[in-house]
């Protein structure tokens, strides 16, 4: 009940939000659901905590919209909550591109990670670790509310991806999905997309 009462107090004071034209840092924590399928079509399921920092830095903007290029950091901690036999936990984090798109409250966006997974198993029998790296596809929607040079909000992710055999070294590929709802915080940094790209190479 908590997230809808909160996208309906956005919708309701929608403000210009990511419409200034200047680059921002977004930090965002979320709870994500993480479903993993094994090689004999049976489903591992996680959940935990799930963080990711953004950078935006405005193409496209105009009174009440702009179109970002992204750049973020993604970190999943989750627990297999499939089977209480065996202790599982699975680390996600990596690095990815993206565009975000602001209209008043409402955004809407994508982005492209390169991860590395990392599962520790153990149970009374052994320990065991796998690790490997893949692709994920991330799309999201969500609101926010202006507060001046921050701005607070929240959103709903979906990842999507195809975990090759090749990396893991099992005998079929694994489909992977995480459902994420986040509540987020975006700081303006009070410097234009050009001026930012000057600072750095200056």
């Amino acid at each position: 009940m908590l997230p809808y009462t909160f996208a309906l107090f956005l919708l309701c004071t929608s403000a210009n939000a990511g419409s200034k034209g200047e680059v921002a840092f977004q930090l965002s924590v979320g709870s994500p659901e993480i479903s993993i399928t094994n090689p004999d079509n049976s489903m591992a399921y996680y959940d935990g905590l799930a963080l990711d920092a953004k950078g935006l830095f405005p193409i496209f903007f105009g009174e009440n919209s702009s179109l970002d290029l992204t750049f973020n950091y993604k970190y999943l901690d989750t627990e297999n909550t499939t089977t209480k036999s065996v202790g599982e936990t699975l680390s996600v984090n990596g690095v990815g591109t993206g565009v975000n798109m602001n209209f008043y409250s409402f955004i809407l966006g994508g982005s492209v990670e390169y991860l590395s997974a990392k599962h520790n198993a153990s149970s009374n029998v052994q320990n065991s670790n796998l690790s490997y790296k893949f692709i994920n596809l991330t799309y999201y929607v969500g609101m926010v509310k202006s507060f001046g040079k921050f701005d607070v909000g929240g959103f709903y992710s979906v990842s999507t991806a195809t975990i090759s055999k090749d990396d893991t070294g099992l005998s079929r590929d694994s489909d992977f999905e995480a459902r994420t709802i986040w509540m987020t915080v975006r700081f303006d940094l009070g410097v234009k997309s050009k001026d930012f790209l000057k600072l750095i190479y200056d």
